[in-house]
């Protein structure tokens, strides 16, 4: 769990107590209420995170960067309140008397006097906080995207041969047929090969199984480089024998064969033996 992560999650529980207690008990129609909330939730992303799992998905999305307005809407509203109870205008201060009234030794004695409102009071803290921890956040969110550039991408292009393997239970002809070229169209159109050989087994697991262990053979002899399925369930039914099915893609593993699982979007690295997702394969989706 990052530390910033964590932080920058308990002001986002702060700011929901902030918008219940100060601007979502301010309306008293249901309608509007729900239509207040939507627009909250649209607009503002850390508002979407109900959980610190799902802040963490946020930060390490496309839309991270939106996480640092948090800091700015803040600043927005405390101005709008500081106005309000000061009784002043902000564009009528010269820069210096603005940058003194807002330092953090001035807003610390406006939060600390008794005669500020509350509301005022809860929204300087907030301000203070968000202004700090959105400056970890952005380093925080630079680092990762910095991580991300660097890890080495997947290229699939460079494949040796392909084997596409289809399993059936029991002999239908169609679905047979509509599975093995949606795994054939993956192959030409995101693995950027022709060169591809189809192996059809029709029958229980639990019965001999001579097309797959032929092309387990085959794999000894380092002629494929990747086995295409559509889901890990095609190599041994986890229902049946999990232990099996783990031997059973173990030995692909070893054989340097890296097994893709066209409709779960995940892979089997040859050798690393880990289960990986396939989002930066945005073709995989045309599929």
């Amino acid at each position: 769990m990052s530390n910033v992560l964590e932080r920058y999650y308990q002001l986002v529980i702060k700011d929901k107590k902030y918008l219940e207690e100060y601007i979502l008990s301010k309306s008293t129609e249901n309608a509007m209420l729900d239509s207040i909330k939507r627009q909250i939730e649209e607009f503002f992303v850390w508002r979407k995170a109900n959980s610190y799992e799902e802040l963490e998905k946020i930060a390490h999305s496309e839309d991270a960067v939106e996480l640092l307005r948090f800091s700015d809407y803040y600043s927005e509203e405390m101005c709008n309140l500081l106005e309000e109870h000061l009784n002043i205008d902000f564009q009528e201060l010269d820069e210096d008397k603005f940058d003194d009234l807002l330092s953090d030794n001035n807003l610390q004695k406006i939060a600390e006097d008794n005669d500020t409102p509350k509301q005022l009071k809860d929204c300087i803290m907030l301000e203070m906080e968000s202004r700090a921890i959105c400056n970890e956040m952005y380093e925080y969110i630079m680092q990762n995207k910095e991580k991300k550039e660097e890890q080495p991408k997947l290229d699939f292009r460079e494949v040796k041969k392909c084997a596409i393997f289809v399993h059936y239970s029991i002999n239908d002809s169609k679905r047979s047929e509509e599975k093995k070229n949606r795994l054939i169209k993956f192959c030409k159109d995101v693995l950027e090969t022709d060169n591809y050989e189809i192996f059809i087994e029709i029958g229980s697991f639990l019965k001999d199984r001579e097309i797959f262990d032929g092309m387990l053979k085959r794999f000894e002899s380092g002629e494929f480089s990747h086995l295409v399925v559509t889901d890990v369930g095609q190599i041994y039914k986890l229902s049946y024998d999990i232990q099996k099915a783990q031997d059973l893609t173990n030995k692909i593993q070893a054989l340097n064969v890296t097994t893709i699982c066209v409709d779960e979007k995940m892979f089997i690295e040859g050798k690393e033996g880990l289960l990986k997702e396939m989002d930066d394969l945005e073709e995989i989706d045309t599929i």
